[in-house]
């Protein structure tokens, strides 16, 4: 798998990181009162719960980067028009400031998902019940797609 860090020196990714924020797409992937979280095994945010998601490339548009980070990181397939803007995040890792744009999806059951290597366990979390150690912003969004998603129903 590709990484943007992987075309650069890891020093010099370091300081572009440290100086200019870093542009996201994450999905919130919900299947009844259930979301999806990801513990990463990689920087940044190791050992944290997360959302399926990661860098927007050069030329790819924010859902187009969410729909291909959830796939890569999970194996899930989902298509273009079931993501649904949720709002925007930003997350400050110390050395790395992200601004993510994230999305929501919502699948009829919980498939199984298949882990790429910078995740090491899988969730399928209760709304009420999000585990210790989720990212804040990520608790914040998923709490805003759960309340759109059920009050305008």
């Amino acid at each position: 798998m590709e990484r943007e860090k992987d075309w650069l020196p890891d020093d010099l990714y370091r300081q572009v990181c440290a100086n200019v924020p870093i542009a996201c797409a994450d999905t919130v992937v919900i299947c009844g009162r259930h979301v999806l979280v990801l513990e990463r095994i990689i920087e940044p945010a190791w050992g944290s719960w997360a959302l399926p998601g990661g860098h927007i490339r050069k030329g790819e548009q924010p859902v187009a980067a969410a729909r291909r980070e959830l796939h890569e990181e999970t194996g899930l397939r989902v298509p273009k028009d079931a993501f649904v803007f949720v709002g925007v995040e930003t997350y400050d890792h110390g050395w790395r400031y992200d601004i993510t744009l994230t999305f929501c999806v919502a699948l009829p059951d919980c498939p199984d998902v298949k882990l790429n290597d910078e995740h090491g366990s899988v969730l399928w979390a209760p709304v009420d019940e999000l585990p210790v150690g989720l990212l804040v912003p990520a608790r914040r969004v998923i709490v805003k797609a759960f309340e759109e998603r059920y009050e305008s129903a």
